[in-house]
């Protein structure tokens, strides 16, 4: 087991562009629907989480400024496909350092832009963020899971759940 201690190096890419380094993203939060099963004896209801249907996923890209280099990407109407590619520090079971890779896939459409503010030197800190279809983690080479909403897709460390989900 290893410990992530930092990320060290990051960049965002769209539609196979570099559109920014050192930026911070809010990635999509994983969160399943729900069915509820009601009158089930004396612990009430209780919540079955239906595994590969996932709720509505957002991804915020916070910038250091609007521009040319980035916004005229980022804002084109349609499925952007973006592309997150960071480095961390881990320590390994052993308590040595090292660099592990990660590449995070998302499809999806822009939402909102927020341009943030105008003042003498201080960043814009402007953000901009987009309704998720897809999102895949790949660390090290390895897919750690996948989710595609309009291709019926739901994959976890290479195994694949989402035959269920199709007929």
């Amino acid at each position: 087991m290893s410990k992530s201690v930092a990320i060290i190096a990051d960049r965002l890419l769209c539609d196979n562009r570099d559109v920014a380094d050192a930026v911070k993203c809010t990635l999509p939060e994983l969160k399943w629907l729900t069915a509820s099963l009601s009158g089930s004896g004396i612990g009430g209801n209780i919540d079955i989480p239906l595994q590969g249907l996932a709720e509505a996923m957002s991804f915020q890209v916070d910038l250091r400024g609007v521009g040319m280099d980035n916004t005229t990407v980022l804002l084109t109407p349609g499925v952007r496909s973006l592309e997150l590619r960071f480095n961390q520090d881990r320590f390994d079971s052993n308590g040595k350092v090292v660099k592990a890779g990660t590449k995070i896939f998302l499809s999806g459409m822009n939402t909102g832009l927020s341009p943030g503010s105008v003042q003498r030197a201080s960043p814009m800190e402007s953000n901009i963020t987009f309704s998720v279809i897809r999102y895949r983690w790949v660390e090290d080479g390895r897919e750690l899971f996948l989710i595609d909403q309009l291709n019926q897709q739901y994959k976890v460390n290479g195994v694949d759940y989402s035959d269920r989900y199709r007929l």
